[in-house]
C-alpha cells in the first residue's frame, strides 16, 4: 500500500491544469497591478494631445464666461468687474457674502485650481499679477478691465507638455513646460508664448 507522503507527491493531471490556471491568474493579476500603477506606465501621445485640445477647450468657455460675467457684475454685485477667481463662474459671492449659483462654467472646471483637483490632466490658475519684460516690472491684476487665467498640466509630459495662457484679449497664447518660467509677461510674444487662434493652430503646435 502506497505511503501517504507518495501519493501526495503525485502529480495528476487536474493539478497540472489546476497550477496552469492558477499561474495563468497569477500573471494577469500582476500585469494588470502595474498597468494601472499611477506614473508608472507612460501616457500616449495621442492622450496627451488630447488633454491639451481640451484645456484649449476649457479656457475659450471661461473667455465667454468672463464676458457674460462682466456684462451681469453690475446688476449683481454693484460693479462692473471681471471674476477674480474662476471658482465664481460656476458660483459667485455677493456683496453679503451669500453664493450666488451663476454656472458660467461646469462645476469639474470651476474647481479644477490645483493638481488633486485637475481635468483631462490640466489645472487652472488665477493669474495675478503679469510682467513687463526685461524689466521685469510686475503689475498686479485690475479686475475692473483685465483678467489672465493659465492652464497647467497636472504631471509635466504626463497629462501634458504645454501651458497655456489666455487674457480679456480672447487671444490663447501657449509654450513648452520645459521653457516655461512661471512668469506671465504682459507681451506674450515677445516672449516666445505662441499665439493660438484656434484648434488648427494647437494641432500643428502638436
Amino acid at each position: 500500500m502506497p505511503s501517504a507522503k507518495r501519493h501526495m507527491g503525485r502529480i495528476t493531471p487536474s493539478g497540472i491544469v489546476f497550477t496552469t490556471l492558477l499561474v495563468a491568474f497569477v500573471l494577469l493579476a500582476a500585469t494588470w497591478w502595474w498597468a494601472k500603477r499611477p506614473g508608472d506606465h507612460t501616457p500616449s501621445l495621442a492622450r496627451l494631445c488630447q488633454n491639451e485640445m481640451r484645456a484649449f477647450d476649457h479656457l475659450e468657455r471661461i473667455v465667454d464666461a468672463q464676458r457674460v460675467y462682466f456684462d451681469k457684475s453690475q446688476s449683481l454685485f454693484g460693479e462692473h468687474r471681471y471674476a477674480a477667481f474662476i471658482t465664481h463662474l460656476w458660483t459667485a459671492v455677493d456683496p453679503a457674502g451669500k453664493p450666488v449659483r451663476i454656472d458660467l462654467i461646469p462645476e469639474h472646471l470651476a474647481v479644477a485650481i490645483g493638481t488633486t483637483k485637475a481635468t483631462s490632466g490640466y489645472y487652472f490658475v488665477d493669474v495675478r499679477e503679469r510682467v513687463e519684460l526685461p524689466r521685469r516690472d510686475f503689475q498686479p491684476i485690475d479686475y475692473q478691465r483685465q483678467w489672465t487665467v493659465a492652464a497647467i498640466p497636472q504631471q509635466t509630459g504626463r497629462t501634458g507638455s504645454l501651458v497655456f495662457m489666455v487674457d480679456q484679449t480672447a487671444a490663447i497664447f501657449a509654450r513648452p513646460v520645459s521653457t516655461f518660467s512661471s512668469l506671465y509677461p504682459m507681451d506674450p510674444a515677445a516672449d516666445g508664448w505662441v499665439e493660438l487662434p484656434g484648434r488648427e493652430a494647437l494641432s500643428r503646435l502638436q
